[in-house]
């Protein structure tokens, strides 16, 4: 029962949250005291796409790039704090240490495979996910066209698929080996499907009279221990967690 309320929570909470606001405040688009600038509007939503390239890696060596594009939604609170939430295809993972996986065959009369020794694995997990961040702007510089911010906040992972492409290396019992590359193994049961991470961003947008186009450099950090199972090989047990840096730009709708 646990562990099925927090699979399902996250993505909820931020659909919840994205949905009711702005009825809250009953209108997007009034506007409530005087500033310095004058007319200060409340609160409204705002929508867009977004696409970039990441650096993802594991908790050990080796890392590769992927891809990560999706759509948002940003409730405005002010021109400085908004609230926003992202349903996004992210590419996930890293590279794993080499293993050796022992096969016993009794047969003496021929030559036999002892030993498959993979060699330079990485792992790309293909998830759907969804980020859930606050952002802070600067109030001072709400009116220039060009305002910087920070956001910080999680997301909620789900796994769709998971390969691992290695070069094989078959050891044979009189002594020779054979290499194959490019091996490609579906390995989603080996790892768990849900996994929940920490972020953090810095970013700049670029104001126009209809559009925000923006960049976006965000560090994520997986919280979740991936590993399924326990393995006495290296490279297929342990602890693993994964973590991303990636470089996103985007525009509203």
């Amino acid at each position: 029962m646990r562990e099925g309320f927090g699979k399902n929570f996250f993505p909820v909470a931020a659909a919840v949250i994205l949905s009711i606001v702005p009825y809250l405040t009953k209108g997007q688009y009034r506007h409530i005291e005087r500033s310095n600038y004058g007319m200060k509007p409340e609160a409204y939503m705002i929508y867009g796409f977004k696409i970039g390239p990441g650096f993802n890696q594991f908790t050990q060596p080796g890392s590769f790039i992927g891809l990560n594009t999706g759509f948002f939604g940003k409730y405005k609170i002010n021109e400085s704090f908004n609230i926003a939430v992202e349903a996004l295809y992210s590419m996930q993972g890293g590279g794993r240490q080499a293993y050796t996986r022992t096969y016993n065959d009794t047969r003496q009369s021929e030559v036999i495979v002892n030993t498959i020794t993979s060699i330079n694995p990485f792992v790309v997990f293909h998830n759907l996910e969804i980020p859930l961040l606050a952002e802070f702007g600067f109030p001072e510089l709400s009116k220039s066209s060009i305002q910087p911010r920070i956001s910080f906040g999680g997301s909620y992972s789900m796994m769709i698929s998971a390969y691992e492409t290695k070069t094989q290396r078959y050891n044979y019992s009189d002594g020779s080996a054979v290499d194959l590359g490019y091996i490609r193994e579906d390995v989603k049961d080996l790892y768990k499907k849900n996994q929940y991470s920490l972020i953090g961003a810095i970013g700049l947008d670029f104001k126009t009279a209809r559009r925000i186009f923006f960049i976006e450099v965000r560090y994520r950090q997986g919280l979740t221990q991936l590993n399924k199972y326990s393995y006495e090989n290296p490279g297929t047990g342990d602890t693993l967690y994964s973590s991303s840096l990636l470089f996103n730009t985007g525009i509203t709708f």
